[in-house]
């Protein structure tokens, strides 16, 4: 199935995005995302999609805690 794979870049102040059809769409997005720098704002990217109204699909929201710590949005 097609889908749509989002993350925010804090360089570029904007969302990224790749539509990954198949094995190498998902590679290339990983390795378009791998040298990005990581948030200093904890929950900068959840924070600015919801701002943006963007319509949530399966949001997959990443960080560095453990799933006992992440709050339910």
């Amino acid at each position: 199935e097609i889908f749509s794979f989002m993350v925010y870049s804090t360089t570029r102040e904007d969302f990224l995005t790749y539509v990954i059809r198949c094995k190498e769409d998902l590679e290339a997005a990983f390795t378009g995302i791998y040298y990005e720098p990581v948030y200093e704002i904890e929950d900068l990217a959840l924070t600015t999609y919801e701002r943006a109204g963007m319509n949530k699909g399966t949001l997959i929201h990443v960080t560095h805690k453990g799933a006992d710590d992440v709050s339910d949005r």
